[in-house]
């Protein structure tokens, strides 16, 4: 049978074990308890060891600015178009940006192009650019744009402005068509000596550009009361086409002072047409855009001006902007308008003197 031991013993026999464990071990009560973090204690250790060290943000960040990619979307193989491309595309390449360039099979074919917009939308880019063939189709391209959260702008040509409203287009890249078309049509009138029959062959009715470039040589050539415009068609921005025009002027009109080429692949049409039938020293050809070609034409005496609106610098600038657009939040849109110059066969050495070999009296 298990003794009962008496409480007061029991109380002694604790205390002296309390003591002699004291006494072995060397231990103090305030060193044996673990004291437990509080929560507020283990998430600032755990920011701690999370943050990442100056370096290594600095490496995220240029990560980052490596990986962007920008779009462009182009209508079309003509001089222009392209390089308009080739600068924003030197641009980017500058800048360590991607980019992933698309064309139209067809050319000025809009709907191809809202197509393409589309496409980079879900491609996620970080910016895209549209080379204008028709603003009016565009106009849901860059609203899509808007809608997603991507920065959109257009070199050379303005997207429907009445039709947009407010969600207008982040970044406007232009030369001026209106205005330079207009100088150039008083310099034409110039050069004819205020009288004379002229043609002309623009680009795509109904498109801002071509519209506008139609207009303004109009208005200058209206200038000179003794100016007549005997015909004005389009020739869809197409050399060909432009071509056939011509040559149908050429049939139906016996004398002819002048031809305007709305595009300078419309006014080199023009002189191959009248070169076929002999008749290109009877008439002065007036080009636009600034191609090689036409300086090149214009050294050997086959064109008489081009108006100089630099595309390549169009395509830089739009990438360039875009870039911004995307980099800094306090981006406000931008509206630029470069110059651009009436390169005529007085000034083209003084321009260019890369074409001094070819150059004719």
């Amino acid at each position: 049978m298990i003794q009962k031991i008496p409480i007061a013993i029991l109380g002694v026999l604790l205390v002296v074990l309390m003591v002699f464990t004291f006494a072995f071990f060397g231990c103090k009560p305030s060193e044996a308890a673990e004291v437990e973090p509080t929560e507020e204690v283990v998430a600032e250790e755990t920011a701690e060891e999370d943050a990442p060290t100056e370096s290594a943000a600095t490496e995220e960040e240029v990560v980052a600015e490596d990986s962007l990619k920008f779009g462009i979307t182009n209508p079309s193989t003509y001089e222009w178009y392209t390089n308009a491309v080739q600068g924003f595309t030197d641009y980017c390449t500058e800048n360590n940006i991607e980019v992933a360039y698309m064309q139209t099979q067809e050319a000025q074919n809009a709907l191809e192009q809202v197509d393409h917009v589309d496409q980079m939308i879900a491609s996620e880019l970080d910016a895209i650019g549209i080379i204008v063939s028709d603003g009016d189709v565009l106009v849901s391209a860059v609203e899509a744009c808007k809608e997603a959260g991507i920065p959109v702008g257009t070199p050379g040509a303005e997207v429907n402005i009445e039709k947009f409203s407010p969600n207008d287009v982040d970044v406007r890249i232009v030369g001026g068509n209106y205005g330079p078309a207009y100088n150039l049509g008083m310099y034409m009138g110039e050069v004819l000596g205020g009288e004379g029959n002229v043609v002309i062959v623009y680009g795509i009715p109904g498109i801002g550009v071509a519209d506008d470039r139609d207009a303004g040589v109009n208005d200058g050539l209206a200038e000179y009361p003794g100016i007549t415009v005997l015909d004005d068609q389009p020739g869809n921005w197409d050399p060909e086409i432009s071509y056939n025009v011509v040559s149908d002027f050429l049939t139906k009109y016996d004398k002819i002072d002048a031809v305007f080429g709305g595009f300078d692949g419309g006014a080199l049409a023009a002189y191959q047409a009248a070169e076929a039938v002999g008749r290109e020293s009877e008439m002065k050809f007036f080009g636009f855009d600034g191609a090689v070609d036409a300086f090149e034409a214009i050294a050997k005496n086959e064109l008489q001006a081009t108006v100089d609106m630099n595309s390549y610098n169009l395509g830089y600038l739009l990438a360039r902007d875009l870039h911004r657009a995307v980099t800094y939040s306090k981006f406000q849109k931008t509206y630029l308008e470069v110059n651009y110059e009436i390169v005529t066969r007085d000034n083209l050495l003084e321009y260019a003197p890369e074409y001094a070999d070819m150059y004719v009296e």
